[in-house]
């Protein structure tokens, strides 16, 4: 995992990642497992991690290119209020995985004006799992203003009472 963002949980301070380039070496891949991060590095490259037993509420990514990984981003345990804005994040076995986990995971996060694209999972086509929700607990994405290139975005159910996908 090229970055790990686990920070205080509850903290909205709005902390994150801004003009930043994170550049893999592989890119080719599949979906993570829903466990802990320390077990998903050991299965896949992962450009970054949010969340994890602190969270990473309110965390920010604004203009930030994230390729050449298996997974580009993993929403992770206690993961919501994310906003990945002006960013891209290219050419990633997935770009973009909502874990199914315990805690708050998936709640109002966002993704405007960013570009996912070029999935290259080991799915039936180079662009399954593109964005990858597991769908657990209470999720709620928005994503607005988007390209999706070659990016499917697939959603499975594990429970959960109310999730919602806007496009």
């Amino acid at each position: 995992t090229a970055i790990t963002y686990n920070t205080n949980a509850y903290s909205s301070a709005g902390l994150g990642l801004e003009k930043l380039s994170l550049v893999g070496n592989v890119g080719i891949g599949q979906p993570a497992p829903s466990t802990a991060p320390n077990a998903t590095a050991a299965t896949v490259s992962v450009g970054v991690y949010g969340g994890g037993g602190n969270g990473a509420t309110g965390m920010q990514i604004d203009r930030v290119n994230i390729t050449g990984f298996g997974v580009g981003y993993i929403a992770g345990q206690n993961q919501f209020l994310l906003n990945i804005t002006n960013s891209s994040i290219l050419k990633n076995g997935v770009a973009l995985q909502n874990l199914a986990t315990t805690g708050a995971v998936g709640e109002n996060m966002r993704v405007t004006n960013s570009v996912l694209a070029d999935a290259q999972s080991n799915g039936s086509s180079i662009s399954d799992y593109c964005v990858y929700l597991q769908q657990s607990g209470n999720i709620q994405w928005t994503f607005t203003g988007n390209s999706f290139d070659d990016c499917q975005i697939y959603s499975t159910q594990y429970g959960g009472t109310a999730n919602i996908i806007r496009l």
